[in-house]
């Protein structure tokens, strides 16, 4: 399906409108065949077992790793919701297939440019394109679909993850729960509003999205990076790794300490942070013997992709 997002007036940058800056003409347009940042694609992937259109369902918005393209809606990610909510494909805009909020992406519109090598551009992750793009599709869905609104919920695999990352964070208002399976956060980007609930699925031996943290002029030997590596993929990634995420959500959520237990016996290597408020739990998975692999995701014999809808639907309402 195609989605239109309204250019924002110069100086009146908000999350509903994309930035001048992924307008033609932009310093970070890109346009592939028909498709920009303002004409976009998503797809509805498939409706809850018994929707009748009066019965309010959770939905969740699943995005796949770098695809082939501006229709690649979802990339194949899927939380294991099963038939249980309304199901919605994501897609990128960037040739190169993959989530383009800003950073160095697939050398476009430049090799090397972005807001990280470049902050001169800080502009492009903070206003990046994502945002308004899930806002619009989100007013979709609320307007043509029976959606529970305390119950909107994001996922993704790599790209996907980046995505679900940064669009939870600042549309914290909107969408209660976010999944990720190899992602992190970026350095730059938009104010989060608020709390959100997350699982967090990362490989041990992931040199590609690493968890990190990652420091500029250091090595990370645990995924064989030298310091060169690294300062690389803090560039390139605009991001330090998961493990910040991760701590950025249990400080954004009110979380005390960083105890933990095990989340699941399903789950056995995901554990969730004991000081974190009920309504807005952090879990986190590290993941042994993976490394930037498919997005099944097993370690030790379980495979732990499910893990994602298990927790977003098992999250209590907030009022």
């Amino acid at each position: 399906m195609n989605i239109s997002i309204p250019s924002c007036a110069a100086g009146a940058i908000t999350a509903k409108c994309i930035s001048p800056d992924f307008q033609p003409q932009g310093i970070a347009y890109i346009k592939a065949g028909q498709y920009d940042f303002n004409n976009r694609e998503f797809a509805i992937l498939g409706l809850p077992n018994n929707y009748d259109g009066t019965t309010p369902f959770p939905a969740i918005l699943e995005g796949g790793g770098c695809t082939s393209g501006p229709t690649n809606n979802g990339g194949g990610y899927n939380a294991g919701e099963g038939g249980n909510a309304i199901r919605i494909g994501l897609s990128y805009v960037a040739a190169g297939g993959c989530f383009a909020d800003g950073g160095e992406w697939t050398g476009e519109p430049a090799a090397g440019f972005g807001c990280s090598p470049d902050e001169a551009h800080i502009g492009i992750c903070v206003n990046n394109p994502e945002v308004p793009y899930v806002n619009a599709i989100l007013d979709y869905l609320e307007a043509h679909f029976c959606v529970d609104l305390g119950k909107i919920f994001i996922g993704g695999y790599s790209s996907g993850a980046w995505e679900a990352s940064t669009v939870s964070c600042a549309l914290a208002d909107r969408i209660r729960g976010m999944s990720t399976t190899f992602g992190g956060m970026r350095i730059h980007r938009a104010a989060c509003p608020g709390p959100t609930a997350a699982l967090m699925l990362a490989g041990l031996d992931d040199n590609s999205n690493p968890i990190g943290p990652m420091v500029m002029g250091m090595g990370l030997p645990s995924v064989g990076l030298s310091a060169t590596e690294v300062d690389d993929d803090i560039l390139e990634l605009d991001s330090n790794g998961s493990a910040p995420m991760r701590d950025e959500l249990l400080t954004r959520n009110g979380c005390n300490g960083t105890a933990t237990t095990m989340y699941s016996a399903a789950y056995p290597q995901c554990m969730t942070y004991t000081g974190c408020p009920a309504a807005y739990p952090v879990v986190w998975c590290p993941l042994m013997g993976v490394g930037h692999g498919g997005g099944g995701v097993t370690s030790g014999g379980v495979m732990y992709a499910p893990a994602a809808w298990d927790f977003l639907s098992k999250l209590p309402t907030v009022q």
